[in-house]
């Protein structure tokens, strides 16, 4: 029952399948890194010493493109493990604004707690009556 879903999938759009293919074939292969082996070495550098994970990702994503410039971003997210939106980002951060954009990590900017200044207060109450559920604490808070 499944094959003749997926055969019915095929056969209803076939041109729109066609469609995007050659797009997504357009758009990947555009992608290009100009580098030198100066940051070459650099990344092969963080990829065995930086202790964040997205760094040693954005830098393997890096040297996997540099190493190979006819693959698709498709085809550099397998061999490393990530997404291809990654790969797309990483390769335009570092050709417009240099390796120090693909090595830092921004903090994410969120809004402030609202009970950030009243810890205090939840400290003490905590204290003084001590809740036995998560329930009682959560009402306590």
């Amino acid at each position: 029952m499944f094959k003749k879903r997926k055969e019915n999938i095929k056969r209803q759009a076939p041109l729109i399948y066609k469609i995007l293919q050659q797009y997504i074939l357009r758009y990947t292969t555009l992608l290009t890194v100009q580098y030198s082996q100066n940051n070459v070495d650099v990344l092969k550098r963080e990829v065995d010493k930086s202790p964040s994970c997205i760094i040693r990702k954005r830098c393997r994503a890096l040297l996997a493109k540099m190493s190979a410039p006819s693959l698709s971003c498709q085809a550099v997210s397998d061999l490393v493990g990530c997404c291809r939106n990654l790969v797309r980002d990483v390769i335009h951060s570092y050709n417009k604004e240099g390796i120090d954009s693909v090595l830092t990590v921004l903090p994410k900017t969120c809004r402030p707690s609202k009970i950030k200044g009243q810890m205090g207060h939840i400290d003490k109450a905590l204290e003084n009556r001590i809740p036995r559920t998560s329930a009682e604490a959560v009402s306590v808070i």
